[in-house]
C-alpha cells in the first residue's frame, strides 16, 4: 500500500507554481497602473524595488516549505543525537562525534571562501553581509590569508577586516592586508589583558563583527567564551577550527551553542582527526543570511 507523501513534498511544488503566478501578477499590475507617459524613472524603480521585496518574501517562505520535513525529521532524530553525544562527553575517540553531529540549521548559499584545500572556511549566505558598515575578524593567519582575500573580494573590499597572528607576517601578506582595507597586528592571543579578543575589538572601537574566524592552534580553548559571554559584543558568524580530542571539541561545540549559537556546517581535518573546521552563526542573524533554523540539540547535551 502507498504510503502517505511528506507535507513538504506536496506542498512545495504548489508553492513553486504560487510565487510565479503572483511574480506575473504583481508585474502585469506594474505595467498597468500606469501609461508609459505617466511612468518616471523613480516610480519604475520604486515599483520594481517592491517587486523584488516581494519576491524575497515569498523565496523565504518556500525555503521554509522546502524545509519543513527536514525539521520534522531532525526534531525526531534530536533526543536519540542528544543521548549518544553525552555517552561521549568523556570519551577521547571521534566515532560518536563525527557520526552523530548535523546542521541545526540550513544555509540557502553555503560556500566555501578560500582556498579550496587547507585555509578555506565555509560561510553562510556572504553576499547576505551587510556592506555599509561591517566588520571581519580573522585570528591566526601564518601568511595564509585566501580565505581574508576572497571574502573581501565578495565584498568589494568595503569591510573592515582585521587580521592578528602571534607571528609577524611576510610582506606580501602585509602588502595584500593593505590593498583589501585590512589591518594586521602581531599578538599572541591570550587571555591576559591586552591580548584577549575583546581588547582587539576595543582597540578599533567595534562592538560587533559579521564574521570571527579562528584557527589558533588550540587556544580557541581559553579565549573563545569569555569574549562570548560578554554581551558588550556580538558576532554573527564564528568560523572556527576546534582543535583536541572528541570530549574537548564536543565541551567548545556545547559552549558556544548556549550563546545562542547554531551550527551550520562542519568539515572533518583530512590530515588530523583531532582538528574540525565548524561554522555557527547567531539565532539573531538567521534572517539577515536567510538561514533557516531545523533543529537545535547541542545545547541540551549538557
Amino acid at each position: 500500500m502507498q504510503g502517505a507523501k511528506p507535507v513538504g513534498c506536496i506542498a512545495y511544488p504548489a508553492l513553486q507554481i504560487m510565487v510565479g503566478i503572483l511574480t506575473i501578477a504583481v508585474i502585469l499590475m506594474i505595467v498597468c497602473e500606469e501609461t508609459p507617459a505617466q511612468q518616471s524613472p523613480s516610480s519604475l524603480y520604486n515599483a520594481l524595488k517592491d517587486l523584488g521585496n516581494f519576491v524575497k518574501n515569498l523565496s523565504r517562505i518556500e525555503a521554509g516549505v522546502r524545509s519543513a520535513w527536514v525539521r520534522d525529521f531532525y526534531s525526531r532524530q534530536a533526543l536519540e543525537r542528544i543521548t549518544n553525544l553525552r555517552s561521549a562527553w568523556n570519551a577521547s575517540n571521534f566515532f560518536v562525534l563525527y557520526d552523530v553531529i548535523v546542521p541545526e540549521v540550513q544555509c540557502p548559499n553555503l560556500v566555501r571562501v578560500g582556498s579550496v584545500v587547507d585555509g578555506g572556511k565555509y560561510v553562510c549566505n556572504p553576499q547576505a553581509i551587510d556592506t555599509t558598515m561591517c566588520r571581519i575578524y580573522s585570528l591566526g593567519l601564518d601568511d595564509e590569508i585566501s580565505f581574508d582575500v576572497q571574502i573581501q573580494n565578495i565584498t568589494g573590499n568595503t569591510c573592515k577586516i582585521y587580521g592578528y597572528d602571534q607571528q609577524e607576517q611576510s610582506k606580501g601578506t602585509k602588502d595584500a592586508y593593505s590593498r583589501m582595507n585590512g589591518k594586521l597586528k602581531a599578538v599572541l592571543i591570550s587571555n591576559e589583558k591586552g591580548n584577549r579578543i575583546q581588547d582587539f575589538f576595543d582597540e578599533n572601537g567595534d562592538k560587533f563583527t559579521d564574521i570571527l574566524k579562528i584557527d589558533i592552534e588550540g587556544a580557541e580553548h581559553n579565549v573563545l567564551i569569555p569574549f562570548l559571554s560578554n554581551k558588550k559584543y556580538k558576532v554573527c558568524q564564528i568560523l572556527i577550527e576546534i582543535h583536541g580530542q572528541a570530549d574537548a571539541q564536543l565541551h567548545l561545540l556545547v559552549l558556544i551553542a548556549k550563546q545562542g549559537y547554531a551550527l551550520f556546517s562542519y568539515e572533518i581535518n583530512g590530515g588530523a582527526m583531532s582538528a574540525c573546521e565548524y561554522g555557527f552563526i547567531h539565532m539573531s542573524c538567521l534572517k539577515q543570511y536567510e538561514a533557516v533554523e531545523l533543529k537545535r540539540y547541542l545545547p541540551s547535551v549538557k
